[in-house]
């Protein structure tokens, strides 16, 4: 036995034990089974141990047997999955802000329940662009020219806004780069203090559901595009996990660009155009690959 345990060490492999079994069980069936819609998106398939025995979910003809098989090492039960709404999108909040009839009242609570941030004067924001046409021209790191407005989170077709962020990873992660891009990185710096909203605050929502949840809407609402799964993990067949800090959501953003409206603030319109933020420095980016631990 000790003999065979180091050779799976020399090789690399491992034993799976059951929470290793159920780590795979939940990266395979409940990860792999989401479904998006608009706003959030939830798995077809979960797992419990108090559905060990007893799960509905068989898939298809080939997976039968594994999944008969990770089912008794696991101890767990694999079975098809009915989502509350509200992982869907179906939350109060959000739907008002969908309704230009409706969506001024949460805005004005977005404005009053978040708090105001203020980015001083020289800090640093970074603005990532993907193959630009004119790499040295200030214009190319201020906001999307008017051909390409009403394609982001926030913008409409009567105001830009300037994406950008703190954070390099993030400008990495939301122009979705590959190797082969052309990538150039400014550093922009405000020529003014810049009074923001940080959204990255969870609210104070412990006797509120989820269906009513102003927290919940706003996280959608950010993530619009990608399954909110990755930042709910902690539930198993009803409510999230409370208090997950969401490093996701935008650190700081301009409150008069929320609904929409051609309210003119420091990231709305073209702020370097405009004389409120010029590019400090300018640097050209590329991801390299490393080479496999095997190859010659």
């Amino acid at each position: 036995m000790r003999c065979r345990a180091q050779t799976a060490a020399m090789n690399g492999t491992k034993k799976l034990t059951p929470y290793l079994v159920r780590t795979l069980a939940s990266q395979f069936f409940v990860r792999g089974s989401v479904h998006r819609s608009n706003y959030g998106s939830a798995p077809l398939v979960q797992f419990n141990e108090h559905r060990f025995q007893d799960g509905d979910y068989d898939g298809p003809q080939w997976l039968k047997e594994d999944v008969a098989l990770i089912s008794e090492k696991g101890r767990i039960g694999l079975f098809h999955y009915g989502p509350r709404m509200w992982m869907r999108g179906s939350i109060e909040p959000l739907e008002a802000l969908q309704d230009p009839a409706r969506r001024g009242s949460v805005i004005d609570r977005i404005l009053k329940e978040y708090p105001e941030r203020i980015l001083p004067k020289g800090e640093f924001i970074y603005r990532l662009r993907v193959n630009p046409e004119d790499p040295i021209a200030n214009g190319e790191y201020d906001s999307p020219p008017d051909a390409f407005l009403g394609r982001g989170r926030l913008d409409s077709l009567v105001q830009p806004v300037l994406y950008c962020s703190q954070d390099i990873e993030s400008c990495v992660h939301e122009c979705r780069v590959t190797v082969e891009d052309d990538l150039y990185l400014a550093a922009l710096t405000p020529l003014r203090d810049l009074k923001l909203l940080d959204l990255t605050v969870l609210l104070n929502e412990e006797h509120e559901s989820e269906f009513k949840s102003l927290d919940i809407a706003v996280h959608m609402l950010f993530l619009c595009c990608r399954p909110l799964l990755c930042d709910y993990t902690g539930y198993r067949g009803s409510s999230p996990q409370r208090g997950v800090r969401r490093s996701s959501l935008p650190l700081v953003f301009q409150p008069s660009a929320l609904g929409g409206h051609a309210v003119r603030g420091p990231l709305t319109g073209y702020p370097s155009a405009g004389s409120r933020t010029q590019p400090s420095t300018l640097r050209r980016a590329s991801f390299r690959t490393s080479p496999c631990s095997d190859d010659p």
